[in-house]
């Protein structure tokens, strides 16, 4: 087991490497001056001089990269070009927040997209069944931001019933909570019945049924176990799109998270701002995916053995 983590871990290195020098590399060749917009239209070529030299912006791609990278492991990420203060503290700061509204939406999908899709695929064609996955339908279509957009329009300014900002009370998480965990929760639906349905038809299943077993023995202990593997599949790609999927939610309800920052950031070219936060995230995602292949060897040997 030790050796399977070891091999993922080193995996890891060469894909952050190249994700960062791809996002480094974007930014770079986006046209535009960084030092001429800080200072505006009437800056002097001294000044813009000054500041460039100031940001490293005047040495070669490589080693401005270089120098990113070395300052990363660190845990620094540099200063903001707009604020002028370190960007890791605020980004540690705000990454806090947009945990906290990714942890309400993961849970909330979890907790009501596996039930859900495990009773959709046992009353298969059922009315139960057939409302499941109209609703599902309907989530999996509308934006994200769109949906934020209702909820604020129909609980906040029609009724009155919810704030549509900030994050200091707990009326404030419901709905960007709700916004943000619809499409995760209607993946996790539609992914646990189409699992689910694969295994209800197997013929150990029918042989357990033939033995006497109770339909809830054949469902938790024989059923769920079996269709885990695709159901942990799409739980960890939809940890990586609440984080992300952050952005659009944050924006729309003011949320004082990473998602909002780095849309901030990216209006105003504040690349210091840009490149850790997409450095954040692409860990956060291979993290994910490492936590995924050790659930993969914990459920079944043989890909722990394979590995």
């Amino acid at each position: 087991m030790i050796r399977f983590i070891a091999g993922r871990l080193l995996s890891l290195v060469p894909v952050v490497l190249g994700v960062s020098f791809v996002a480094f590399l974007v930014l770079q060749l986006s046209p535009g001056d960084p030092a001429q917009l800080m200072l505006g239209e009437n800056a002097t070529a001294e000044g813009v001089a000054q500041l460039r030299r100031e940001y490293a912006l005047d040495q070669p791609l490589p080693i401005q990269f270089g120098a990113f990278l070395l300052a990363a492991l660190h845990g620094d990420f540099g200063r903001s070009f707009a604020t002028r203060t370190a960007v890791a503290p605020e980004l540690l700061r705000r990454f806090g927040n947009t945990v906290e509204l990714a942890s309400l939406a993961f849970g909330l999908a979890l907790l009501l997209g596996v039930p859900l899709g495990i009773v959709a695929a046992v009353r298969r064609n059922s009315l139960f069944d057939h409302a499941i996955r109209l609703v599902v339908l309907v989530f999996v279509s509308v934006p994200v931001f769109w949906l934020g957009i209702l909820l604020i329009y129909l609980f906040a300014v029609t009724l009155r019933w919810l704030p549509s900002t900030g994050h200091d009370k707990l009326e404030s998480f419901v709905l960007p909570t709700l916004s943000l965990s619809a499409y995760s929760l209607a993946i996790l639906v539609r992914m646990t019945r189409a699992s689910m349905l694969e295994v209800l038809a197997q013929d150990y299943l029918r042989t357990a049924r033939a033995k006497g077993l109770r339909q809830r023995v054949v469902i938790t202990r024989h059923a769920f176990k079996n269709a885990l593997i695709p159901i942990i599949t799409i739980t960890g790609l939809q940890v990586g799109f609440l984080m992300t999927g952050a952005v659009l939610v944050e924006t729309v309800f003011a949320w004082p998270g990473i998602g909002r920052y780095l849309v901030d950031a990216l209006f105003g070219r504040d690349y210091p701002v840009i490149r850790a936060c997409i450095f954040l995230f692409s860990v956060i995602f291979l993290l994910v995916n490492l936590v995924v292949d050790l659930l993969y060897a914990v459920i079944d040997p043989r890909i722990r053995m394979s590995g």
